[in-house]
């Protein structure tokens, strides 16, 4: 009776084990942002790398896209946002975008052009998808803080919109006149 206790404790250590390991590889979407913020003389003063998190409305538009047969977005956006989302944010509730002084969204098309995602690659048994570099530029004055980026379906507003992925910064950031905020993508699917 010993032993199969002991047996059924080495197998339930070995499953535990198991399932760890699982956790801990996630699967599916993974984005990782790069950012450089430099000032107006062209000197990088702030750069930051980080893993982004697929928002609710994200996940819904890619298993509806790729096994419903919805219609996929026609062009993405890259947005900056004030504002602290969750994984249950959708676009509407995002406030705190900059407005004026040069701010627009990004556009990211579904291309391989330098404004898309020209380049796909294997990279350690995985394909991954690289977004072009934007450049968000303050023409006048200041704009911020910012503290997330987004990739939305629309360039402005709301309507008919979705959230798709957000990143934290790794701080606030202001923008002064004539700093460029440079953003580029990565997304794997493991």
């Amino acid at each position: 009776m010993e032993k199969v206790k002991k047996f059924g404790d080495y197998i339930s250590s070995v499953f535990d084990e198991s399932i760890t390991k699982q956790e801990k590889r996630k699967r599916g979407w993974v984005g990782h942002w790069n950012f450089e913020q430099y000032n107006g003389k062209g000197e990088l003063i702030w750069s930051h790398d980080a893993l982004n998190n697929l928002a609710d409305e994200g996940e819904i538009s890619v298993l509806e896209t790729y096994l419903r047969g919805s219609a996929a977005p026609g062009t993405f956006y890259i947005r900056l946002y004030g504002v602290t989302p969750v994984d249950t944010s959708t676009l509407a509730t995002l406030t705190g975008e900059p407005a004026g002084s040069g701010y627009a969204a990004a556009t990211v098309f579904r291309t391989t052009g330098t404004n898309g995602w020209p380049n796909m690659a294997l990279a350690a048994g995985d394909y991954t998808a690289s977004s072009g570099t934007f450049s968000f530029t303050c023409t006048s004055g200041s704009w911020g803080p910012v503290t997330y980026a987004t990739l939305t379906t629309v360039g402005t507003g709301t309507l008919g919109g979705l959230l798709v992925a957000y990143v934290a910064l790794s701080g606030s950031r202001i923008l002064q006149n004539s700093d460029t905020l440079n953003v580029a993508m990565q997304v794997k699917l493991q």
